[in-house]
């Protein structure tokens, strides 16, 4: 009799520790977040440009992703590197625009996330990850602009946000009277799939 309850303490056993396996990925999840915090200046019109962060939010960053060669000569804080991943990703921000010209410009602004899977040798715009906006500015007006969606890794995946805007005398900036003003935002967070 204690030999059949042993067997059926260790099949139980087995069966908890299977079920504990769907627990163990939340624990390893993998998160990013970072801001370009200063002022950004598009150089150009109508020209894709990456955007380069400044600030790591280290607290919210766990698992397998870093910027490019992240505190090596090489650092790229315009890419975020997901390592080796097949998980489904969730990535999401926002760019705060601020229109300095004169009044009554109508105004493009643009952003697009774009992923490699080969290193950077080609880069591919991710689907519903892109945000337009035309606004019909008045000088010294400011707005907000999300992006939300999803990527599947593939490997070593590369991920970047790109902005561009049809006048310069848009920029994108932090508003001041935030305790914590940024300029642009990516989230990137792993969701187990």
């Amino acid at each position: 009799m204690n030999e059949q309850r042993l067997i059926l303490e260790i099949e139980k056993m087995k069966r908890d520790i299977e079920r504990l396996k769907v627990w163990e990925r939340p624990f390893g999840l993998i998160s990013w977040k970072s801001h370009l915090s200063k002022d950004y200046t598009f150089l150009d019109t109508n020209t894709w440009y990456d955007l380069t962060f400044d600030t790591k939010i280290a607290n919210e960053c766990n698992g397998a992703i870093s910027y490019y060669d992240e505190g090596g000569a090489g650092e790229d804080k315009s890419i975020i590197v997901i390592a080796n991943s097949t998980d489904l990703f969730y990535v999401g921000g926002c760019l705060h625009p601020e229109y300095t010209g004169l009044a009554n410009a109508t105004v493009l602004v643009a952003s697009r996330i774009l992923y490699s899977t080969d290193l950077g040798s080609t880069w591919v715009e991710a689907r519903c990850l892109q945000s337009a906006d035309m606004f019909n500015k008045n000088s010294e007006q400011i707005g907000i602009m999300h992006y939300i969606g999803s990527l599947r890794a593939d490997g070593e995946t590369w991920v970047k946000l790109q902005v561009m805007t049809n006048n310069t005398d848009m920029i994108l900036s932090g508003y001041t009277g935030f305790d914590n003003p940024v300029s642009a935002t990516i989230a990137i967070h792993s969701l187990g799939l």
